[in-house]
This record gives C-alpha cells, sequence and structure tokens, in this order.
C-alpha cells in the first residue's frame, strides 16, 4: 500500500495539467495535516511583530530606531545570522536618524536583509542587486524564475547589511507550498532568504550550483542539498515541507 501511494505521488508531482496540480496540491496538504514532521529541535526562532506586539509599540510601521533596537537585542543572543523579510524602501520621516541607527545596527550583525522581485524595473533600483556570486558546475542556464527589478531597502540600510535574499513566492490561493531557492533578477542570480542566511551562518563567499538533478548549496567545506522538482520542460519548482 505504501508503494502504491508513493508510485501515485511521484507520477502526481511529475504532471502540471491543472487538474493533476490542484489534486496534487490537495494530497500534499492532506500530508501536512495527517503526518506532521515531529519537532526535534529549534534552531531557527522566528520573532514575530504580532498584536501583542503593536499594542505595546503601536501601528506599523514603527520608527527605524525602533526596529534598530530589535535588531541589537536578536544581536545579542549570538545567533549565525538574522534575516529580516522587511523592506525599507522609503527613508523614515518619523524620526530624525531613524534610518542611521537602524544602518548602525544591522552593521556587523550578520544581518540579510530581504529582497522582492518585480516584473518592471523600479527607478530607485535601477541596478540588478548586490549578491554573493553563485558558481555553476553547468554550461547549461538553469531555468529560474526571472524578474525584471527589485525593491530593497535605501542604499543607506542595504550597504551595511552581510547579504541579500529574495522573499517573493507565488502563492495564488494564500498558501505557500513552493518557494524559489535561487532566481534571476535581470542577468544576476539572487539566492532566497534562508539559503543566504546559511551562507551567512557558514561564513562562506560564494555559492554553488550543481547541474545535477538536485540543487546542491556548497559553501565552503559543507554542503547543503534541496530537492529538485521539474514541472514541464522550461521550469523548476521546489516542494516545501514545512514543520
Amino acid at each position: 500500500m505504501g508503494a502504491a501511494l508513493l508510485a501515485v505521488c511521484v507520477l502526481l508531482i511529475g504532471l502540471e495539467s491543472p487538474p493533476v496540480a490542484a489534486l496534487r496540491e490537495t494530497l500534499f496538504d492532506g500530508y501536512q495535516r495527517l503526518m506532521p514532521r515531529a519537532r526535534s529541535s529549534a534552531p531557527a526562532v522566528i520573532v514575530d511583530i504580532d498584536e501583542r506586539s503593536l499594542d505595546t509599540l503601536g501601528q506599523w510601521p514603527w520608527p527605524r530606531s525602533v526596529t534598530a533596537d530589535l535588531v541589537r537585542a536578536i544581536s545579542r543572543a549570538g545567533p549565525a545570522a538574522i534575516g529580516v523579510d522587511v523592506l525599507f524602501v522609503e527613508p523614515d520621516r518619523s524620526v530624525a536618524g531613524a534610518d542611521a541607527a537602524l544602518a548602525q545596527a544591522v552593521q556587523g550583525a550578520k544581518v540579510v536583509l530581504g529582497i522582492a522581485g518585480i516584473d518592471y524595473r523600479d527607478r530607485r533600483f535601477p541596478h540588478p542587486p548586490h549578491v554573493a556570486p553563485v558558481l555553476s558546475s553547468g554550461r547549461r542556464e538553469l531555468p529560474l524564475q526571472q524578474f525584471d527589478g527589485q525593491l530593497q531597502s535605501r542604499p543607506e540600510i542595504d550597504r551595511a547589511a552581510a547579504g541579500r535574499g529574495l522573499i517573493s513566492a507565488d502563492s495564488p490561493d494564500r498558501i505557500l507550498r513552493r518557494i524559489p531557492l535561487v532566481a534571476r533578477i535581470g542577468r544576476v542570480i539572487v539566492p532566497a532568504l534562508a539559503v543566504e542566511m546559511i551562507r551567512i551562518a557558514t561564513g562562506s563567499s560564494c555559492l554553488y550550483n550543481s547541474a545535477s538533478s538536485e540543487l546542491r548549496r556548497r559553501m565552503g567545506s559543507r554542503s547543503f542539498h534541496f530537492l529538485r522538482t521539474r514541472f514541464g520542460a522550461s521550469s523548476n519548482s521546489f516542494l516545501a515541507r514545512f514543520i
């Protein structure tokens, strides 16, 4: 029974017609609910801006001096890396010097700032983002998701960051099942926020793209493997099981 179920799941993953895709996602959602993976550790800690936080510190957006205090507090706990999935695109006019305070808190704190891929070139960000180089073992160009431009934090804050990672993901029904681990913005390959955080945590200077059936991230002396699932001849998607 188990082998038959596995064979059906493999077949559904390999097909991409809308009815089959909907059935595949329903099965995947059911698998998540009925057989959740047991949590054995909590290496990643999410610092959530929740209703209690808003009641205490006021409505969003907070002055960036407050965000700077939050980054400093997290940094004092000694994390391997800090990922910030908030964009600081416009200057903070609420408090004088707030942008400089945030940049100072980000500097040297192993902070990875988020980048949002968009389908046009924003005049405020005319150039592709500055990211760690991605090395490839194959000559064939990977069929990655493509963005024409990006939104990211202001230059003063961006320059202070240790890295930058993509926070864009397609979610037509508001359920995240697939995330791009890497994508292109212009001609630049940009890693996802979590992938870039691993690079910063391991102290590596670049990422490595394997041309095999598995997407591989080699960082220094360590390797990290992510399952790559192909849907069709020219698209890559990644099925992520959250715990």
